[in-house]
């Protein structure tokens, strides 16, 4: 408890299929509403434009394919990009009363959601207010949330 008030214990989400799913124009999009430089922002829609792919299973290897969304897993840009896929998320539409933090372990598609208050039931209430604002982030980014089970 903190300058009267005190925080509520985290939610833990997990994006499923993080970073096979990102939508390259919502990340250009959330690029630039953090004002990453235009020219920065064209070369990241170029790095994940017109990407192929194929499937290699033992001998047997089929026909390239045109892969249109993701990120490519073998990339060092992997993690920074993704943070600006997520950033809504992680911002909680700039709400100061939430902390989000990534998970300790640094996996950028693991987010931890606590709320504060002045009283535990008022954080807890504010928590659960946030699964209209995770939900939205969800159908606007086409990425699915792994819910924590509830304790039974």
């Amino acid at each position: 408890m903190t300058g009267g008030t005190t925080e509520s214990p985290p939610v833990q989400l997990d994006v499923k299929s993080a970073f096979t799913t990102v939508s390259r124009p919502r990340l250009i999009h959330n690029m630039r509403l953090r004002h990453i430089p235009e020219h920065l922002t064209r070369v990241i829609n170029s790095f994940l434009s017109d990407r192929k792919t194929s499937i290699k299973c033992g001998d047997f290897t089929n026909d390239q394919h045109l892969c249109d969304v993701g990120i490519p897993q073998s990339s060092p840009l992997l993690g920074l990009l993704y943070l600006f896929y997520n950033a809504p998320l992680v911002d909680l539409d700039g709400d100061p009363t939430f902390t989000v933090n990534l998970d300790s372990q640094g996996h950028a598609d693991d987010i931890n959601i606590a709320a504060m208050g002045k009283t535990v039931e008022e954080a807890r209430t504010k928590l659960e207010s946030t699964t209209l604002i995770t939900e939205r982030w969800s159908r606007q980014s086409a990425s699915s949330l792994d819910w924590p089970k509830p304790n039974t």
